[in-house]
């Protein structure tokens, strides 16, 4: 039985930690044994992970207001950042494992990467390293990101383009692959359909999910959606998600007065029904991995509307299953515009991404993910 360690930060509600959820439930508790272990106790999935593998944590999470909390966190950060990779895995990190996946970039990638143990060590990597270059700030300098991917015997990028970036930025070469997410679009699908309901009636049902942070853009969303109002067009938004941007958002649909075509719902555990009743699905993101609520909304027959970032031409090729867009303002305007003026062109896209859903088969991506594990090899390149 093949013993598995993933690390990662936390297991918040983040499209890689939910990945990271199916993965683990996809995979053979016969054959493997799994251990999850995040950096900080914290996070909605934790519940979920527990009862499908052993649980552990470097830290936990404290009591307190928001600002207490997020002073905490970026303590822990630092400490990790000023310290040695070989000193925390050595501190932190208990047991003998076969394969050690640091399942996300930064500080799970640099514990790691000081493992002198015989494991198999991956890099799982799952943002766009040139657009959104958040992991470097978790690092010393660029230099010493690039010693700690050194370490690794391959480094798995979730979509394409990401393995160029990981190539160009950090020189990590013929071992960096392509290692699509597993989605388990079978429990997409039957959780769509625990509940039921009602489009608004004479309205445009648009929708968008995800963290309310800079990286998903929901401002742009939002200014686009005021340039549509201007114009007469008649469309209703619905917004799924917390964030630090939530009060800001809130506070720009009041001056613009687009409460009543905007309504925040807030994080819901179950957002399928919702996305599965809407007409379109838009998202807005200025730096994408591989997309996971653009892959659902593709399993749920639900038209796309996206930027031009990391992954969306592996879902969707060159807008052929759905509307990539320029990742700007006007690009974003125009593409919703034309789904809402064009009915022709609404109606292909609905039937491309029904088409398109069979891309999302749970029981390929396992066999990928098993041959890595069981053998170090990478069937896409």
């Amino acid at each position: 039985m093949e013993k598995i360690l993933f690390l990662i930060t936390t297991l918040n509600g983040g499209g890689a930690e939910k990945i990271l959820v199916d993965t683990v439930s996809s995979l053979d508790p016969q054959k493997y044994e799994i251990t999850v272990q995040t950096v900080l106790d914290r996070g909605i999935y934790t519940a979920e992970i527990k009862k499908l593998c052993t649980y552990k944590r470097i830290f936990p999470d404290i009591k307190g207001p928001a600002l207490l909390k997020k002073i905490y966190f970026s303590l822990i950060l630092r400490l990790f950042k000023y310290t040695s990779a070989r000193w925390q895995y050595k501190t932190f990190i208990r047991g003998k494992y076969d394969v050690e996946i640091a399942f996300l970039e930064g500080t799970p990638t640099k514990i790691l990467s000081g493992s002198e143990s015989q494991a198999k060590k991956y890099a799982w990597v799952h943002v766009d390293p040139i657009a959104f270059p958040n992991s470097t700030k978790e690092f010393k300098s660029l230099e010493e990101e690039k010693l700690a991917y050194r370490q690794f015997d391959r480094v798995l990028c979730v979509s394409s383009q990401i393995c160029e970036g990981m190539k160009k930025k950090y020189q990590t070469g013929d071992k960096t692959s392509v290692q699509l997410n597993i989605l388990d679009e079978q429990k997409v699908i039957e959780k769509s359909q625990q509940y039921q309901l009602e489009n608004k009636s004479g309205c445009f049902n648009m929708i968008t999910i995800g963290r309310l942070s800079r990286q998903k853009n929901y401002m742009r969303l939002l200014r686009v959606c005021a340039r549509l109002k201007k114009e007469d067009y008649k469309f209703c938004l619905t917004i799924l998600g917390t964030g630090d941007q939530e009060e800001s958002l809130k506070n720009f649909c009041r001056e613009e007065r687009l409460d009543d075509m905007v309504e925040f719902k807030g994080f819901l555990e179950n957002p399928y029904p919702y996305l599965k009743a809407s007409d379109l699905f838009v998202c807005s993101s200025i730096a994408e991995g591989f997309s996971t609520v653009v892959s659902e909304a593709i399993v749920l027959g639900v038209p796309v509307v996206t930027t031009d970032c990391a992954g969306m031409r592996d879902i969707l090729g060159e807008s052929e299953f759905g509307l990539i867009v320029d990742n700007s303002d006007d690009g974003l305007y125009g593409g919703i515009k034309r789904m809402l003026e064009d009915p022709m062109c609404y109606q292909h896209y609905r039937e491309k991404t029904a088409e398109r859903s069979a891309f999302f088969r749970k029981e390929q991506r396992v066999h990928e993910l098993e041959t890595l594990i069981l053998f170090g090899e990478s069937i896409r390149k």
